[in-house]
């Protein structure tokens, strides 16, 4: 490409050879809806220079439209933990495994 840096239209040449469609038809605009209605709970860090909140904001809207169109809001959810970056944390690690027990412990099992 005669770059000496990397910008978006390389990383996009980039993700094209590697994964064809991963940056467009498969990007998380088009595929977090199709999730719906199958849950779906989604932890990210507020100062997460790898996924900024601003990038998130298309996905999210369309995924929580989804859920509401097929009526299962309570299986869409989104948390941006304050002062975190790109990591996990304990708060996450809880988080994730109480959204686990809400909908795969024995008896909370729905086909989807």
């Amino acid at each position: 490409m005669g770059k000496s840096e990397i910008d978006k239209e390389v990383v996009e040449k980039v993700w094209n050879r590697i994964a064809p469609g991963l940056a467009s038809q498969f990007d998380s605009p088009y595929s977090l809806p199709v999730t719906a209605p199958r849950p779906l709970y989604l932890l990210n860090g507020a100062k997460d220079p790898r996924c900024p909140l601003g990038g998130l904001v298309v996905p999210l809207e369309r995924a929580q439209k989804a859920y509401e169109e097929t009526a299962s809001p309570g299986n869409f959810k989104f948390v941006a933990e304050d002062g975190v970056g790109h990591e996990v944390t304990s708060f996450m690690i809880k988080e994730t495994s109480d959204w686990f027990d809400k909908f795969l412990k024995q008896g909370n099992i729905t086909s989807y």
